[in-house]
Formats: structure tokens, sequence, C-alpha cells
């Protein structure tokens, strides 16, 4: 998550500090590094925490910052932003509809926050240490491929799903109308093949990594989407496996990875009296 804020500097009569500047010396708080935004309590820290008050969890031991943040002081006003990680827990939790974020800055001259701005209570003590930044609705995420079957003769519809942990389950994140992939061909073999994010291997029977060329409506639409596999009019499988992002991959086999799924031609038929039969569940 990008996080961006202002701060201002202030001497004892609530005017800006307009030598408290990056290039002066005299800025004692360093937005650009990243240790810095985690730390708390501590001189020359930002004293980033997050809560979510709905379930409610102290988030803020499970924050991150990804890359390197920036800090500039320009006449007593500061600009600040950071790429802000919230990591998982090693069990299923959320999802935190009302996740805090909040600030406890101190320079290393000592100067804080005043006491009238702190409105957050991160660490869930009862007392309130840091100001309110920013609120946001973040999820435990998965992107699922489900197993797919069907004539050799017919084109075959493999579902994807983007889901998310509710409290009981996964159900499908009807908000995700961005996340997209490519399928463009890359390269590979009859045997494994690469076509942009998806991986098509393990060809069984008459199939082969090419026998059948996918293509995919992208980005997801309500949290949805199908990668589509022509008839190959040959009869056997083919796995696919497509790369997500960290954020959607998940624990399928005992081990974080992308989700797989296994796409089956002709392997279940009907006595030759019939031409084509359909059943409805």
């Amino acid at each position: 998550m990008t996080l961006a804020f202002t701060l201002t500097a202030q001497n004892a009569a609530n005017g800006t500090t307009q030598n408290y500047t990056t290039t002066s010396g005299f800025a004692k708080l360093d937005g650009a590094t990243s240790s810095k935004w985690i730390a708390f309590g501590s001189a020359d820290s930002i004293g980033l925490g997050a809560v979510d008050s709905t379930i409610p969890t102290a988030l803020s031991p499970r924050l991150s910052i990804s890359g390197t943040p920036s800090g500039t002081w320009t006449t007593g006003v500061g600009a600040l932003a950071a790429n802000v990680v919230l990591n998982r827990s090693a069990t299923l939790d959320g999802a935190f509809s009302n996740l805090k974020l909040g600030i406890a800055p101190q320079d290393s001259d000592n100067v804080v926050l005043l006491p009238g701005a702190l409105n957050l209570d991160a660490d869930l003590n009862t007392s309130l240490e840091r100001g309110l930044v920013a609120t946001g609705d973040v999820r435990y995420g998965r992107m699922r491929l489900n197993n797919a079957h069907g004539s050799e003769l017919l084109a075959l519809p493999v579902p994807l799903t983007a889901q998310y942990f509710n409290g009981a389950g996964f159900v499908t994140n009807t908000a995700d109308n961005c996340t997209a992939f490519t399928l463009a061909p890359a390269s590979g073999t009859a045997v494994s093949y690469q076509y942009g994010n998806l991986l098509i291997d393990n060809p069984q029977q008459s199939m082969t990594a090419t026998t059948s060329i996918p293509t995919l409506a992208s980005p997801l639409s309500a949290g949805a989407s199908v990668i589509n596999l022509p008839a190959p009019s040959l009869s056997g499988s083919i796995d696919l496996t497509l790369t997500v992002p960290a954020w959607l991959q998940f624990n399928w086999t005992g081990v974080l990875g992308n989700p797989k799924a296994r796409a089956t031609f002709g392997a279940y038929r009907n006595t030759n009296q019939f031409i084509y039969q359909r059943e409805n569940y």
C-alpha cells in the first residue's frame, strides 16, 4: 500500500519553522530510511503502526516497508511516502475491513506530536500513542484455478477466480476488476511452454504443451475470468500454472505457491450411440 502524508515543523507559537529543511541540515527527521519508519518511541523515527478496530487486532509487528521510502523537507513542510506491507500471519486471518494506520514521529531533537494530535491506539493498550493518517480494507487473498474437463471436440474454459478469506472461508473478491495477466507466447517445447504468465506442461496421452493455445479475458471482472483452451481434437490432459503476485499465492500443497489446475480433454465420453449429451446440476 502506498502511504503518503505531510508533516509540518512548528515553533512554540504554532508557526511553521521555515529553516526545518533537508538542504539546511536543520531537518532532524529522516523519512528516507526504511527502518526509521517502523521504529517507535526512539529518536529519529516515524513510528508507523496499524490496528484493525473491528476484530480488533494489533498489527504493528506485521508492518514492513517495501523499497526505499522518500522524505524531503522544504520550508518546514515534509512530504513523506512509503510502500507499506502488511505481512501475512502464519494462519489465516482477517478480513481487516477497518484497518487504521498511524504515526508517532519523533526527530533526533526529540520533538514529537502534541498530545492533542494523538488519536489512535494501535497497540490496544488503552493509550493513544499515534496520529491517524490512513484507513483501509485489507484482505488475505489468493488466486484460484479450477480443474476442468470436457470433450476434445469443444473449447474448454478453465475458471480463474480472485478470492479472499472472510473469517469463515474463501469467497470471491467481487471488488477485483483490475488484476491482469498476459498470455503472450514466450518460449518452450512440446513438453513445457510458457505463455506469458501461464505455464503449460505435463502433457499426457496425445496432448502437447502447444496443442491448445490459451486465451484469457483480462483483467478480471468482478473477481472472475476464464482461460479458454480451443478444442484440440485430441485426448489427454495438460497442467496449467499461473504466475501471480506474492499476495495472491496460497499454500495449496504445503508450500506457498502459484495456483495450478489440470485441463482434461476426451477422457470422459458417452457411449457411441450419443452424438452429444448435456447434464445439468
